[in-house]
């Protein structure tokens, strides 16, 4: 391993002190190590000692922001002449160094105890990837009492040293009941901040391949119905703005694909579903051709459209206050009559 991925290595595990004395002692037990385990490419320890040295200063000319506010920072040929005759009176490999400056420059060195947020996140992924390809990335699980009574049909004997190994599937249930809920709303939060007039491929991959994949896992382990209520939150009508009507229309699509799919393990979840399709029957958003079968009239079909009350016109109007004039005109007329026969007969 070059010296400078060994070096980064190293300074994973600590961080760096900023007294001169205690990084000389760092580097020295450093360059020991390195200089024994590569099989001494060197003239002695204290060139690798040198050269570790001269690649922190490295770093820190290239990356650091007050050192670049006061001086340029430093060229290849300016790295390679501060290094000349260092390695027992002569010099290292060019190309060697040449490697390791671009490398430095175009890589910084970060120790993760003085970073923060994603640069430190990154970091130590990465740190912990490595440490689980080591004996210290060997972890202890503890089974559940349903688990322990699958641990028979679930593990596989080794032959050779006697041990049962735990098959990984027993891991996925406890491991999705920790990532359920940020996964769902890291997504929920993409589709919604999502600028559908410029990246519609990138939101119908959030459905098609978010959502709709995370369905799948949630019908399996649970949680389908927080997803559903997700879903359900951007299927409005969204009249007033087109670009977001038809993003509701996507996620529409996607709602009701994963209900046709995994109806069975809904549960809560389903009153979201019907206030929606009664919120669009209400407001005529459904298409004519939409049927739904009514079990309690033996499997026949009912439309769910709309049917409009239509208004009276002012004809209809006129031929009414005519037929009410009328017959108020006849029914006073009788009464006349009845008066005026009494009077006669008086």
């Amino acid at each position: 391993m070059r010296i400078d991925e060994a070096l980064r290595i190293y300074l994973e595990s600590f961080r760096l002190p900023g007294e001169a004395p205690l990084i000389s002692l760092l580097l020295e037990q450093f360059a020991h190590h390195w200089h024994e385990s590569n099989d001494c490419p060197f003239a002695n320890e204290d060139a690798a000692f040198s050269l570790a040295y001269a690649i922190i200063m490295l770093n820190v000319d290239q990356h650091n922001t007050n050192v670049r506010r006061q001086t340029t920072p430093m060229t290849l040929e300016e790295f390679i002449a501060n290094l000349r005759q260092v390695n027992n009176g002569k010099d290292f490999d060019s190309k060697m160094l040449k490697e390791i400056y671009f490398a430095i420059k175009n890589n910084k060195i970060i120790m993760p105890a003085e970073q923060h947020g994603i640069v430190r996140e990154r970091y130590l992924w990465k740190y912990l990837l490595r440490r689980s390809e080591t004996e210290s990335g060997i972890y202890w699980y503890a089974l559940d009492d349903h688990q322990v009574e699958n641990e028979s049909r679930c593990s596989v004997q080794n032959e050779s040293n006697n041990q049962y190994s735990i098959d990984l599937r027993l891991l996925n249930a406890p491991i999705f009941a920790i990532l359920w809920s940020p996964v769902i709303a890291a997504m929920t939060f993409m589709f919604d901040k999502i600028n559908f007039n410029h990246n519609s491929g990138l939101a119908r991959k959030i459905l098609t391949q978010g959502f709709t994949c995370c369905a799948l896992l949630c019908s399996r382990y649970g949680h389908l119905d927080n997803l559903v209520v997700n879903l359900c939150k951007f299927t409005s009508s969204g009249q007033s703005n087109p670009l977001s009507y038809y993003k509701s229309q996507v996620a529409a699509q996607c709602l009701f694909g994963i209900a046709r799919e995994y109806a069975n393990e809904i549960r809560e979840s389903w009153s979201n579903i019907v206030e929606l399709i009664i919120t669009w029957f209400s407001a005529r958003l459904l298409d004519d051709a939409l049927e739904i079968e009514d079990f309690a009239l033996g499997g026949k079909k009912v439309s769910l459209k709309r049917n409009f009350i239509q208004k009276s016109t002012n004809k209809n109007i006129n031929e009414g206050t005519n037929f009410l004039s009328s017959f108020y005109s006849y029914f006073a007329g009788n009464q006349q009559s009845e008066q005026n026969g009494g009077d006669c007969s008086d």
